[in-house]
């Protein structure tokens, strides 16, 4: 019973340290700067354009929407 859970743990673990890896992989390839300004976090990418933006609500910093259109298109034309 010990292997097994011991197993499932790290699974999981590992599955997504690499979700997570590939993102920031994927993302630091064209991130150019970022600027918070107001509770909302732009992104500029190599390419001069604001494409991707974080807006974060006012009272713990929490992610409330991601805008990602413009970089999944630049990404997969």
């Amino acid at each position: 019973m010990f292997k097994f859970f011991f197993f499932f743990f790290f699974f999981f673990f590992f599955f997504f340290f690499y979700l997570y890896s590939e993102n920031n992989m994927i993302l630091s390839k064209c991130v150019d700067k970022i600027i918070k300004i107001d509770n909302v976090m732009n992104i500029y990418l190599n390419n001069g354009k604001r494409q991707l933006y974080l807006e974060y609500n006012n009272y713990n910093n929490n992610i409330k929407n991601i805008g990602v259109g413009e970089l999944l298109e630049e990404f997969f034309d």
